[in-house]
C-alpha cells in the first residue's frame, strides 16, 4: 500500500481505551482492525488521561463515581449533564483530553496520518481526519446524553471547538449523509472535504436459506425504552390482530411481556457461546428485525441484520434510515401507525424477501474494512478508487452537495 515500500502508520484516537470492545459501541476498535485488515498498520491512541486520574477530577467536581467503562466520551457527556460541575467539566475534559492526546501523538514518532474519532477534543496532524456518526447541532433538542441539561455556554463552547476542528482536518469523515448534510450545512465546511463513509459491523450472523411463509419479528435493543420498545408492542398488538401467526421475538432488557405471540429472551451476551449461539438462530429463522428507535444517529445493528439477509424496520429520526436503504422501511417512531403500517407489509413473504436480498447485497459495503479503506482514501495518501463509493447508499451521493436536508426532523 502507499508506494510499496511499508504500510501507512495510522493513529486511531480516541478519548477513552479505544480498544475496549465496549467503547461507543466498538467503533474505535472496528476501525483499528478495519484499517489493519485494509493493509494499514494502525496505533491505538488514548486522548484522555487514566481512568484512575479521570475519577478523581469527577469526585473533586462532585460527579457521581462512574465504571471504568463510562469513563470516556460517553460517561463525561452523561456526567455533563447531570453534575454539579458540569459547566467546569465540559471544556476542561475537552482541553485536558487534548493536552494528552496531543503529548502522546508527538510521542508516537512517525504517523501518516490520524483518524479522530470523536471531536469532543481536538488534537493536530496534517492529515487528520475526524469520524463520528452526529454533531452537536444535530443532538441538541433531543433527549440524548443528558445534552438538554448542558449549560448553554458550554454547548457554545462544544460547537466552536467541532467547529475548528472541522476547519482544521485533512478531511471529515462521518457515518452517514445524514450527519455530513450537518458538517456541511450547519458548520459551513466546504463539501469536497466532508466524506459520508458508513459504518461497520462488529459480528458476522450468516445468511441463511429461512422460510418467508409466517412472519416473525425481531427486536434487538439493549435499553427498552430508548430503542422504543413500548411503541413497537402496542403496534405489534394491531399487527397480530391483522395476521394471527405473526411472532415477536425480544432481545435485551426489556421488562416481563406476557402477550400472545412475544417471546422475551433478555440480554444475550455475544461472548458467552450458549446465548451467541441461541442469537444466531433468532437471526437466522426471523423474517424481519423491527427497532423503531426514538433517535439513532446510525445503528450498528441494522447492518447487522444486513448480513444475515434479513430485511430491518428502523427510525428515520437521525443516520439510521441511510444505513437501511432499500433493504428496509424506515418509520416514524413517535407514530405507532406508522410501525404497523411497515410490520403488516413485512408480513407478505414476497416483500420481506425481497427487501431482505436487497438488504444482503448491500451487506458487503458495510464492514470495518470496507470503512477503513474509505477513511485511508479520504486522508490523500490512497488513491481514490470509486467502487469503494459506489451505491453506499442507494444512489445518494456520499459526496453529494445538493443534499439539504440538514434538519434533524426531516
Amino acid at each position: 500500500m502507499s508506494d510499496g515500500a511499508r504500510p501507512l502508520r495510522v493513529a486511531v484516537a480516541f478519548p477513552g481505551d479505544g480498544m475496549d470492545p465496549g467503547a461507543w459501541s466498538g467503533t474505535p476498535l472496528g476501525i483499528f482492525e478495519g484499517l489493519r485488515a485494509a493493509g494499514a498498520d494502525p496505533v491505538a491512541l488514548r486522548a484522555a488521561p487514566s481512568d484512575a486520574a479521570t475519577r478523581r477530577a469527577l469526585q473533586l467536581l462532585a460527579v457521581p463515581r462512574l465504571r471504568a467503562s463510562d469513563v470516556g466520551m460517553g460517561g463525561i457527556r452523561f456526567a455533563l449533564g447531570e453534575a454539579k460541575g458540569a459547566a467546569r467539566l465540559g471544556m476542561a475534559w475537552s482541553r485536558w483530553c487534548s493536552r494528552v492526546g496531543q503529548r502522546r501523538l508527538d510521542r508516537m514518532g512517525e504517523v501518516d496520518a490520524v483518524v479522530q474519532v470523536g471531536t469532543s477534543y481536538r488534537l493536530r496532524h496534517p492529515r487528520l481526519v475526524t469520524f463520528e456518526d452526529m454533531t452537536v447541532r444535530q443532538v441538541l433538542g433531543r433527549p440524548y446524553f443528558s445534552w438538554e441539561n448542558v449549560p448553554q455556554r458550554v454547548v457554545e463552547r462544544r460547537i466552536a471547538l467541532q467547529t475548528e476542528l472541522y476547519d482544521a482536518a485533512h478531511a471529515c469523515c462521518v457515518a452517514t449523509p445524514w450527519t455530513r448534510s450537518s458538517v456541511v450545512g450547519d458548520y459551513g465546511i466546504d463539501p469536497t472535504k466532508v466524506h459520508a463513509v458508513g459504518i461497520g459491523r462488529n459480528h458476522e450472523p450468516v445468511a441463511t436459506t429461512r422460510d418467508w411463509s409466517t412472519p416473525r419479528f425481531l427486536f434487538v435493543g439493549k435499553d427498552w425504552v430508548d430503542k422504543n420498545g413500548p411503541s413497537l408492542l402496542a403496534a405489534f398488538r394491531e399487527v397480530r390482530a391483522a395476521v394471527p401467526d405473526a411472532t415477536l421475538d425480544l432481545v435485551g432488557h426489556h421488562p416481563l411481556i406476557d402477550v400472545d405471540g412475544v417471546t422475551g429472551h433478555g440480554f444475550l451476551r455475544r461472548d458467552v457461546a450458549e446465548q451467541r449461539e441461541r442469537m444466531a438462530s433468532l437471526f437466522a429463522s426471523a423474517t424481519c428485525l423491527v427497532v423503531p428507535t426514538s433517535f439513532e444517529p446510525a445503528g450498528i445493528v441494522y447492518v447487522e441484520a444486513a448480513a444475515a439477509g434479513l430485511p430491518c424496520i428502523g427510525t428515520n429520526q437521525g443516520g439510521a434510515s441511510d444505513l437501511i436503504g432499500s433493504g428496509g422501511i424506515a418509520v416514524d417512531p413517535s407514530d405507532v401507525s406508522s410501525i404497523v403500517e411497515a410490520m403488516v407489509s413485512m408480513c407478505a413473504p414476497d416483500e420481506a424477501r425481497k427487501r431482505g436480498e436487497a438488504a444482503l447485497r448491500r451487506a458487503p459495503l458495510f464492514t470495518w474494512s470496507s470503512v477503513a479503506e474509505r477513511l485511508l482514501q479520504a486522508t490523500g495518501l490512497e488513491p481514490r478508487r470509486e467502487e469503494c463509493w459506489r451505491d453506499l447508499f442507494d444512489g445518494v451521493g456520499v459526496d453529494n452537495p445538493e443534499r439539504r436536508d440538514h434538519d434533524v426532523t426531516r
